[in-house]
């Protein structure tokens, strides 16, 4: 009996309890991989066309364009005083400085037309020559005027005929009294001016060299 209930005891002390433990299951993920690279391109596309457009645009407003200098109305009366209009263009996206115009003019008389004594220096009339033509120097455009025009403006500035010695003046009135078959009479502008601003220097620019008819 002692033995049956020494074995009993026994089986009863190494029962297998069943557990309900949860702590291995195993949890279900869904990863995402995002790949970075195709946004680093886009970053670097938008540097480089903003870095384009940058240069685009200093380029267009920076870069030089030539002042243009021209004789735009010309006055003679009948006593030899002569002005001209002349017009100042600037070119550019930025102010530009002008500075002492010198300017010479003269008359290209056609050919066949009879110029007077008075014209002549040492026995020849022909002081120059233009485009294979003769030409009587009379008088100079100069001026020590200074002046600005604004970003891409022109200016009108009024200059007086001066340093015309008296034979220069006498040549005038006799061109004026002397037309050529009922012609205007033909005169040449040529000269320079000087035009710089704080980005470049243009130097001297030539006045652009045109014919110009007065009756």
């Amino acid at each position: 009996m002692t033995s049956e209930t020494s074995n009993s005891a026994n089986k009863e002390e190494y029962q297998a309890i069943p557990t309900n433990d949860t702590t291995n299951k195993e949890s279900n993920y869904t990863y995402y991989v995002i790949p970075t690279e195709p946004r680093q391109k886009k970053h670097y596309v938008g540097i480089c066309c903003l870095f384009c457009l940058v240069t685009f645009l200093l380029c267009f407003f920076l870069t030089p364009r030539q002042p243009i200098a021209v004789l735009n109305e010309l006055d003679i009366n009948s006593n030899g005083y002569c002005t001209g209009n002349f017009k100042f263009t600037n070119n550019n996206f930025y102010k530009t400085n002008w500075e002492n115009p010198k300017i010479s003019l003269y008359w290209v008389p056609y050919n066949g037309q009879t110029v007077g004594q008075v014209c002549y220096n040492d026995g020849n009339y022909c002081q120059e020559k233009f485009y294979q033509m003769c030409a009587i120097k009379i008088g100079n455009f100069q001026s020590d005027n200074k002046f600005k025009i604004e970003t891409k403006t022109s200016k009108i500035k009024e200059l007086n005929l001066v340093n015309s010695t008296s034979q220069e003046i006498a040549c005038i009135a006799w061109m004026l009294l002397n037309p050529y078959e009922n012609l205007a009479q033909r005169l040449l502008t040529i000269g320079h001016v000087h035009v710089k601003s704080d980005i470049n220097d243009f130097g001297y620019v030539n006045i652009k060299e045109e014919y110009y008819y007065i009756n």
